[in-house]
């Protein structure tokens, strides 16, 4: 079920007033500008499934950055940055093998969030993530994460909802891992 932001409430005018002064990124396909990529996080998603109130919050601390085809948004063992929410484009998801190496083991589009983990856990980074195109993510770095929780302790619990989506994208993933036909594990 997606939430629809109510454009009239205080807290969604406060963010959309913040927005106005954000710079417009362009694309060779089709601009993406910050406010872009709020409606879309906010109507597909883990973000879709939280309260107005906390979207709001949550989405007045994001921004938006473009991420250019084979570039890495982070690797198995870094810590922070914070968690993206990708709202254009596609992210190859890399799984630790045998001997230091990664595989590929997925592709997450649009209405996924990722790299929570140091969020909930304060440890490094367990996957690798990088653009296999040119992509649009909304960032928000793990001190604005942790003025969020501190601010309303109940926007922990609508935080710790991520891992929940998380948990489906990887059953997804080991779903699709288990295929025999090679070309029909990754689509």
């Amino acid at each position: 079920m997606a939430c629809k932001v109510n454009r009239g409430s205080p807290e969604t005018r406060r963010v959309s007033i913040a927005l106005t002064k954000r710079e417009q990124v362009t694309t060779s396909v089709q601009p993406m500008v910050h406010f872009d990529a709020m409606r879309v996080l906010s109507e597909q998603g883990w973000l879709a499934d939280q309260d107005r109130e906390f979207q709001a919050a949550f989405l007045e601390k994001a921004m938006l950055k473009e991420v250019p085809a084979g570039n890495f948004v982070f690797r198995r063992g870094d810590f922070g940055g914070g968690m993206y929410g990708v709202a254009g484009g596609a992210f190859g998801v890399y799984v630790p093998w045998s001997h230091g190496e990664s595989r590929l083991a997925d592709v997450v589009r649009i209405g996924t969030w990722f790299g929570y983990g140091p969020a909930l856990t304060r440890r490094t980074r367990v996957l690798t993530f990088q653009a296999i195109e040119r992509s649009f993510v909304l960032h928000i770095t793990l001190a604005a994460l942790d003025q969020l929780t501190t601010a309303n302790p109940r926007f922990t619990r609508n935080l710790t909802k991520v891992s929940e989506f998380g948990m489906d994208v990887a059953i997804a993933t080991i779903s699709d891992l288990l295929r025999p036909d090679v070309e029909q594990r990754i689509g």
